[in-house]
């Protein structure tokens, strides 16, 4: 029996001809010795959006307020689709602004710093329309965005009361930006954080964190309706800001988490050690990170690491993939961030000298010093990593997985592998191979599909495997840590994924194709050629039981180029 895919965000690939048939994905059947492959039809991938708030009474997607002669960093978001996204605004005045294509917008680098609007920067509504594009759907949405630059003396929040929308188990990042402000700044959070008008123990509960200088919510949220919470900023002189309208102080911000079950996410944090020592503490991270680009277009660009309510200096990529704030002995002391990105897609952080006395990374405040044991205040705690990382951001709920003590130092480790939200992540090992004819190209694809903790893995019965628009079903066995499928093929066999594999341990997986003709997944051969943006491998996966109901469904993209007649997600520099 063929079963249909049962969730409501699935894959097509960016690049198909539209009016593209989905008959066409069941042309495909062998002639010979080899098993016929099954083609469940895919539905239709929701279609991408903005989720930006709106101006009051208006069409204008809200950017806040900014102040000439002020700090200001936004970001623009979507959802629909598959990430990663490209956001672009093609009449943005760029001797003013940047607009990076993950979405955030910012004034243009200058050395190694962003620095303030200019001062003598006209007053009045910045108006300008921009564009988002996602994998897996053809649409594109196109809106105006409003930044109000205005004169006004007083400390208070710039954005708000809504904040952008959220998509449950996606990461999300938006900033409580206020204008005025005198020093460094503490972000607090006032009274409980609400879920559709009750109360919950943290925001941390809900997926998010909140930093406490740099005042970014960010995090996976893992419920949906809204959220709701009140947040106090006070600057280095004591004064309180007021509400964006100046009514009170504080501000009562909302988050409308749009509700989803399908995991997607552009990053994954496999690993982050904290090691807190008598000169400080030492962050590793460790992770995937899909470029959506060549390493080069990474130079000028952020790497900063988020952790609770801590967050790292920021330092700028050079044309190699390297970030760092360090200069050589002057940096002695100081907290120094570095960065890495390879061409595999792996992304490693260290920050070292990191002051965590006065964030909420580890429980109590006592715990916090080097000489106390870890292991007497942590059990089994979850936080939210994150940071600004290139165009994007690597936004992801984590769990504790260790912790150790000695007389000279603690640690503590998280991941990203086993969480209450879940990930679904298409690795940089993605390959492919034109074949003779030029009418399509067999794939080797390794991924990472990680569900939501809790998720029962033992009773799936059979994987859809989607590549592009055409979709394979295929029976399952388990053994042991692995769920493993083989479809029958001969020479003969076309448009099949004809083995499949996950580790339940490791939650890395991978699948391996015959031809699959490029009418019915939608990308064109290696050795053809294509206009527009770089082409995308878009790939899908949902585990039924035996009743047919869907188990876990995820969904995931990465750029792929072109080399000769084959593919291959290694990113250039």
């Amino acid at each position: 029996m063929v079963r249909t895919f049962r969730t409501t965000t699935l894959v097509s690939l960016a690049l198909a001809a539209a009016g593209f048939s989905y008959a066409l994905a069941t042309t495909g059947s062998s002639r010979g010795t080899g098993t016929v492959p099954n083609h469940p039809t895919l539905p239709t991938v929701p279609p991408v959006a903005f989720c930006n708030p709106y101006v009051t009474a208006t069409a204008d997607r809200d950017l806040g307020d900014a102040v000439p002669g002020n700090l200001f960093h936004r970001y623009i978001h979507g959802r629909g689709g598959i990430p990663p996204y490209k956001i672009t605004a093609g009449s943005l005045d760029t001797s003013h602004f940047f607009l990076g294509i993950g979405g955030f917008f910012d004034t243009p680098l200058a050395g190694k710093v962003r620095p303030p609007l200019a001062a003598d920067f006209p007053l009045g509504s910045l108006r300008f329309m921009t564009s988002i594009k996602a994998r897996g759907t053809n649409s594109v949405d196109n809106e105006p965005f409003r930044l109000s630059v205005v004169s006004d003396s007083r400390f208070r929040f710039a954005i708000g009361p809504n904040l952008n929308d959220a998509t449950q188990i996606r990461k999300y990042s938006d900033k409580l930006s206020v204008i005025n402000p005198t020093g460094e700044l503490t972000f607090q959070l006032v009274g409980s954080a609400m879920l559709n008008g009750v109360a919950q123990t943290s925001l941390a509960s809900l997926g998010f964190g909140l930093t406490k200088h740099e005042g970014v919510v960010f995090g996976q949220p893992l419920q949906s309706g809204t959220i709701t919470f009140t947040v106090s900023c006070t600057d280095a002189s004591g004064n309180v800001a007021l509400s964006r309208d100046g009514s009170t102080v504080n501000q009562t911000f909302s988050i409308n988490v749009n509700a989803n079950k399908v995991a997607s996410s552009d990053s994954m944090c496999m690993g982050l050690t904290i090691k807190v020592g008598k000169s400080g503490a030492t962050i590793k991270y460790k992770g995937i990170f899909n470029i959506n680009g060549t390493i080069s277009s990474l130079a000028g660009k952020p790497a900063s690491l988020r952790v609770g309510n801590f967050v790292s200096p920021v330092a700028y990529f050079d044309n190699n993939g390297t970030a760092t704030n360090a200069i050589g002995k002057n940096s002695t002391g100081q907290t120094t961030i570095t960065a890495k990105v390879g061409s595999n897609g792996i992304l490693t952080i260290t920050v070292t000298n990191a002051d965590l006395t006065t964030t909420d990374v580890l429980d109590d405040p006592s715990h916090r010093d080097w000489r106390v044991n870890v292991a007497d205040s942590i059990g089994t705690r979850s936080s939210v990593v994150g940071g600004d990382v290139g165009d994007t951001s690597i936004d992801q709920f984590v769990s504790s997985t260790s912790k150790s003590s000695s007389s000279s130092a603690s640690s503590l480790s998280f991941s990203g592998a086993s969480t209450a939200a879940g990930t679904f992540l298409v690795l940089s090992a993605v390959s492919g191979h034109d074949d003779k004819t030029g009418a399509g190209d067999k794939w080797k694809v390794t991924f990472v599909a990680n569900p939501p903790t809790g998720t029962d893995l033992s009773s799936v019965a059979s994987a859809q495997v989607g590549v592009g628009n055409l979709g394979n079903q295929l029976d399952t066995t388990s053994r042991s840590t692995l769920i493993v499928a083989h479809l029958k093929t001969d020479a003969s066999t076309r448009n099949a994924v004809k083995s499949f594999s996950l580790s339940t341990k490791t939650l890395k997986g991978s699948y391996i194709t015959t031809y699959l003709d490029a009418a019915a997944t939608g990308l064109p051969v290696s050795g053809a050629s294509f206009s527009g943006d770089d082409p995308s491998y878009t790939t899908q996966l949902v585990f039924d039981d035996s009743a047919g109901n869907s188990i876990f469904s995820g969904a995931g993209a990465i750029t792929i180029f072109p080399k000769k007649n084959a593919w291959t997600s290694t990113t250039p520099k």
